[in-house]
């Protein structure tokens, strides 16, 4: 199989895991990817590879903007929502310092609130989704943390995800 067939390839089964996924799997999937490009712009920083640097923290902040923080739902609990709002927008904030200053214990910042996030998220699964969670990986980061998310603030979870999902 050559490139342009691999990759086409692997890009149509991500396409079709996130076309199936239940809307918490799909948070989930969020955190994930977004966690992930915080880390690979960590190493980037390290590197003095600039270029990368800017990319994965963009893309990082597409997804903390255009998916986790676009999916809460406000009508369940908006005092909770709001909350919740406030800490994606200071994520967002530590990534842009992180960006200008090369700052790596920003994106540190970021991550623990992403990884402790994600740690709840996991945890109101079977609650959310009648069903014990498949097991997943952990979350790409080794900072983790505790964070209390409700099973019903993220049920928009599909049309915002696929966006961050296309544009990123």
């Amino acid at each position: 199989m050559n490139r342009f067939g691999a990759s086409f390839y692997k890009k149509t089964s991500v396409d079709g895991e996130i076309f199936a996924a239940h809307p918490h799997k799909l948070i989930l999937l969020l955190f994930d990817g977004a966690l992930a490009s915080m880390n690979h712009a960590k190493g980037c920083i390290a590197q003095r590879d600039v270029p990368g640097k800017v990319r994965y923290i963009t893309h990082a902040m597409r997804i903390v903007q255009m998916g986790l923080r676009a999916s809460i739902d406000r009508k369940h609990d908006p005092a909770f929502a709001d909350r919740l709002i406030e800490l994606y927008d200071y994520v967002s904030y530590r990534l842009l310092q992180a960006n200008i200053r090369n700052d790596a214990a920003a994106i540190d910042d970021a991550v623990g609130i992403l990884a402790g996030l994600r740690d709840a998220w996991v945890k109101i699964g079977p609650e959310v989704t009648g069903k014990p969670v498949a097991a997943s990986a952990p979350a790409p980061t080794d900072v983790g943390g505790a964070a209390a998310v409700s099973g019903g603030m993220m049920a928009r979870a599909a049309s915002p995800v696929m966006r961050a999902y296309q544009v990123a």
